[in-house]
């Protein structure tokens, strides 16, 4: 079975339609590496303004939790839109299960606190025609 971030299109209607081809993992790797040290501070911020299903969001967070931020803390710095609601959906899953497997405590309250900062920090909508003031209004959550 082929890995979500080894796909590189979900199908050829969604192409041509909406232009939708993902980055692949080893590019969003290379692009990764080539950022200096000090983007993976605690208080650093990324916005990925078509995220798709999340490829650069996830090796953002696992680069972070690499670099020992707190799981809670690192998601609530990463951003991502996307104008598909299935690629939010898969995008906020695979960040979650990053988020666990690198230490978030999911027995208690830290992932319900979690799962609010992804549905807040990754959202639906068109980062090319909309302002992103109203793309992560609270009310849009």
């Amino acid at each position: 079975m082929t890995k979500q971030e080894d796909l590189l299109t979900r199908s050829k209607a969604r192409v041509k339609e909406l232009g939708e081809v993902f980055t692949p993992a080893a590019l969003v790797t290379e692009m990764l590496d080539k950022l200096p040290a000090d983007c993976w501070l605690p208080d650093k911020t990324f916005l990925e303004p078509s995220c798709g299903t999340g490829n650069f969001l996830v090796q953002i967070l696992q680069r972070k939790l690499n670099n020992n931020h707190q799981p809670l803390q690192a998601l609530s710095t990463i951003y991502g839109v996307d104008i598909m609601k299935d690629n939010v959906v898969e995008s906020r899953k695979r960040m979650l299960q990053i988020a666990i497997d690198g230490g978030l405590d999911c027995e208690g309250p830290d992932l319900r606190k979690a799962v609010k900062i992804l549905k807040r920090n990754i959202r639906q909508g068109n980062a090319l025609e909309q302002p992103l003031e109203e793309i992560f209004r609270k009310d849009n959550a």
